[in-house]
């Protein structure tokens, strides 16, 4: 859809592997859904898949920095996908360090 190209999400681009990350929905979402997020590596495998349910526009998300098995991530680079309910996505870099 036209308005998916509106989706602004902000989110701090290193942080360490023990944090919670907070994601704020800036513009592109026209009404109250559910979001999706996907953590991937550098290598394309997914590694977190969530949906979080009745996100309002300007909301902030927060994220646990665990895999989909409850590990903590480790050390690197991973990419972000976010989806908003109208079909908007963005993909953002994410630097983990210690």
């Amino acid at each position: 859809p036209a308005t998916g190209a509106q989706v602004k999400i902000r989110i701090p681009s290193v942080i360490s592997a023990s944090s919670l990350i907070r994601a704020k929905t800036l513009t592109g979402m026209g009404n109250l859904g559910v979001v999706s997020v996907q953590v991937y590596t550098t290598a394309y495998r997914k590694v977190r898949d969530l949906a979080i349910p009745n996100v309002q526009p300007g909301a902030d998300i927060t994220l646990d920095l665990l895999d989909k098995w409850g590990a903590h991530l480790s050390n690197g680079l991973f990419y972000v996908a976010v989806t908003l309910p109208d079909g908007g996505k963005t993909i953002l870099k994410l630097l983990v360090q210690r």
